[in-house]
């Protein structure tokens, strides 16, 4: 579903991120964690509808392949056609 590109790049997001904020990556992960389970169990109707479009309504996805999407996301909707 992702290049490798796109999950490199994910990764370093997450360790710059983590740094911003004074956290080891580990830990910036398992927050990141925390709030994408917390997100999945929401019975919002809207929230529901964001996880089926992602593509993992049955699975989890890892820290990487959710800010790989969240980019996508941003580039898609910022596109000029």
């Amino acid at each position: 579903m992702f290049t490798n590109k796109e999950l490199r790049s994910a990764k370093r997001a997450i360790e710059r991120s983590a740094a911003l904020v004074g956290e080891t990556s580990r830990q910036f992960r398992l927050e990141l964690m925390k709030a994408i389970d917390a997100s999945r169990r929401s019975e919002d109707p809207s929230v529901m509808a964001e996880w089926a479009a992602f593509g993992f309504a049955r699975e989890k996805p890892t820290p990487e392949e959710f800010v790989a999407w969240c980019a996508r996301r941003v580039i898609e909707n910022n596109s000029i056609e």
